[in-house]
């Protein structure tokens, strides 16, 4: 190339750069088929996945608490198909500056490799030493699941992959060769080879697509199930317990290969295999959980029977040092978080590896899991692999994003039926729901329909255990026709009412009086 005069680049090159998009949007595709390939073959995160985790800790929590009230369901979703597209639109960048090189250098045209193999290496040590650091995966990934060396054979095979494509596919690429004959050759063989290539590619972009449809469905996303116009059942089914979860696709561990380490400040650490903590003494406990950003009236609230091993007996088993502050607890998926040493010496606090009877569902931290008695959901550990008392107090993932650090359960109360916005006919009827204040129990819940003035108290059903949720109804007849609102608060074990101060979810639980607004219109018609 030495004495090469640079081709420039103008207006005239429009095409060439256009073409150079397009092959770097076919390169993305093939790059995060691969991507998603590794991730179900590997185990590795993908990039976006990766992004999306770290994104949580850069967003000012006032913002991220803005935008999950807002999304609700929808937040990881869609987080992850906008980061997707993002990706794709770096790779479609990145396209079209190596059309530019090959433009502004057209003896490179024929030897791809060589403005290839410095993409490929720039873009390999960005996510070793750049991305996965910053997203808390650990220099050259070495904190995620199977460490460094699977992480960069994953990061290798997905950006070979991208710079493959991107290499055959970029546009004005021109054999060297002086001579008509074997130009024409050399060039109908190039243009064989491109047209197979976006063959292929379209073809890759399809199974990508379904691939990411699949990647999305798979997502475990903030689930849960309204009984909106009619009571919830006492114990929630597993199927319809809400899940939430800080990742894009939680993780599948292998019960066979399962092991619960016991260590940090204790004077014999030790493991636990699942056939292990099975065989120790067990006790079952009915726990309602419900959700740190669960908002006023919401749905991110279930009730569960737990079988586990009390964790003060895993503990004791391996003799406390003195010094003990807290007992932090960490996750396959990177999740920790803790609790403090009198709350874990607590018998009701539990491993669990049973909900509701069965094995605990993937979804809901199998093979083994923390159930923590009137606390909100965010110490309740899943898919738990270590347990570690430590001498200070310990901040866990949330908490290191602005949320609270004891994460006790504020009074709640919520109206099922009727359902907001229903039309009622003026006849007497039913008003319902359920009641939460954690540990404290509920002592009394009451409604009212002419916004605050006076109380009506409901039954309540008698508590499973001291740690669930109440049922509670009330009959009610209204007055004459018109639009009512029907507001609930309840007072809890100590006495203390429900207070209507309202506040969002960030970062100790959302409080607040729920209400519902509803339509009487008159007698209900009979029908002969």
């Amino acid at each position: 190339m030495e004495g090469e005069a640079l081709t420039p680049l103008g207006k005239q090159d429009a095409p060439t750069l256009w073409r150079g998009a397009l092959a770097g949007l076919l390169a993305g595709l093939a790059m995060s088929l691969a991507m998603l390939a590794a991730r179900q073959a590997l185990g590795v995160p993908s990039v976006p996945e990766m992004v999306a985790d770290g994104s949580t800790a850069l967003v000012p929590p006032a913002v991220f608490s803005f935008l999950l009230d807002a999304l609700l369901t929808r937040a990881k979703p869609l987080l992850f198909l906008g980061l997707f597209a993002l990706q794709l639109l770096a790779g479609v960048g990145i396209g079209v500056g190596y059309a530019a090189v090959l433009r502004a250098w057209p003896r490179l045209q024929a030897r791809p490799w060589l403005t290839g193999a410095p993409v490929l290496v720039v873009l390999v040590l960005f996510n070793a030493l750049v991305l996965a650091p910053v997203t808390d995966g650990g220099l050259l990934g070495s904190r995620l699941d199977g460490g460094a060396a699977r992480f960069m054979a994953a990061t290798i095979l997905y950006y070979l992959a991208y710079v493959v494509v991107l290499s055959y596919a970029a546009p004005g690429r021109k054999p060297l060769s002086d001579s008509g004959a074997v130009a024409s050759v050399e060039g109908r063989r190039l243009f064989l080879r491109r047209a197979l290539l976006w063959t292929g590619g379209l073809a890759v972009a399809g199974y990508g697509a379904k691939l990411v449809l699949d990647i999305i469905g798979a997502a475990t996303p903030s689930k849960s199930f309204s009984y909106r116009g009619q009571m919830p059942p006492e114990v929630t089914p597993n199927d319809r317990f809400y899940t939430v979860s800080k990742n894009i696709v939680d993780p599948t561990v292998d019960p066979a290969a399962w092991a619960l380490e016991v260590t940090g400040l204790v004077e014999s650490p030790y493991t636990l295999t699942l056939p292990e903590l099975q065989a120790l003494p067990s006790r079952t406990q009915y726990v309602t959980l419900e959700c740190i950003s669960n908002p006023v009236g919401g749905d991110l609230m279930s009730n569960a029977l737990w079988r586990g091993v009390p964790l003060r007996e895993l503990l004791n088993t391996a003799k406390l040092k003195p010094g003990v502050v807290d007992v932090a607890c960490f996750s396959d998926d990177g999740y920790s978080d803790s609790i403090p040493l009198s709350l874990a010496l607590d018998p009701d606090v539990l491993v669990a590896y049973e909900m509701n009877g069965v094995p605990l569902p993937r979804e809901h931290g199998a093979p083994a899991r923390l159930i923590v008695p009137g606390r909100y959901g965010v110490k309740h550990v899943k898919w738990l692999i270590r347990i570690a008392p430590v001498d200070k107090p310990y901040l866990g993932y949330w908490q290191e994003r602005g949320w609270g650090r004891e994460a006790e359960v504020k009074t709640t109360s919520r109206i099922d039926v009727p359902a907001d916005g229903a039309a009622l006919p003026l006849e007497e009827g039913l008003v319902g729901g359920v009641a939460f204040a954690g540990a404290r129990g509920i002592q009394r819940v009451e409604i009212s329909t002419d916004r605050g003035k006076t109380w009506r108290e409901a039954f309540l059903k008698s508590a499973l255990s001291p740690y669930t949720w109440v049922l509670w109804t009330t009959p009610w007849g209204p007055p004459r026709t018109g639009g009512y609102t029907i507001l609930v608060r309840a007072t809890d074990g100590t006495s203390e009412v429900q207070t209507a101060v309202v506040e969002d979810s960030l970062p100790d639980g959302a409080s607040g009086w729920h209400k519902v607004t509803v339509s009487v219109e008159g007698a209900q018609p009979t029908t002969r």
